[in-house]
């Protein structure tokens, strides 16, 4: 009942509302699942909670990185570390994040808006 009235708030426009009532069901979905991740279902508790730093290293921490050197296995880490001193084109003041919950409440109408349509038609205009 959660998925229609998604889909019926869409259909009326109302993107937040829409926005608002998915969360809700993704946790539902979370707590009456054992906790399966809706948005990423790669990710399973029990294989990343076996997965060690060392395993997971080489893949965030790619050649000689500063993160890999001091132990640091975070996304931020190496994209503030590692791939800002490789691309030297990173301005030094610049600091990723993961979240930045301005610009996640700037989008918040934007979330439920579909884009096929939109992008089609960007494609189209621009040929």
């Amino acid at each position: 009942m959660m998925a229609v009235k998604v889909k019926q708030q869409m259909a009326a426009g109302q993107f937040v509302a829409a926005y608002t009532t998915w969360v809700n069901l993704l946790d539902m979905i979370d707590s009456r699942s054992g906790n399966v991740n809706m948005e990423n279902f790669v990710l399973d508790t029990t294989v990343s909670s076996v997965l060690s730093d060392s395993a997971a290293r080489p893949l965030l921490s790619p050649g000689n990185s500063q993160a890999a050197n001091n132990g640091s296995n975070t996304v931020g880490d190496t994209v503030n570390g590692f791939l800002k001193q490789k691309f030297k084109i990173i301005p030094k003041d610049f600091i990723w994040q993961e979240v930045s919950l301005q610009v996640f409440d700037a989008l918040a109408n934007d979330f439920m808006k579909p884009a096929i349509n939109e992008a089609r038609k960007q494609i189209i205009d621009s040929t």
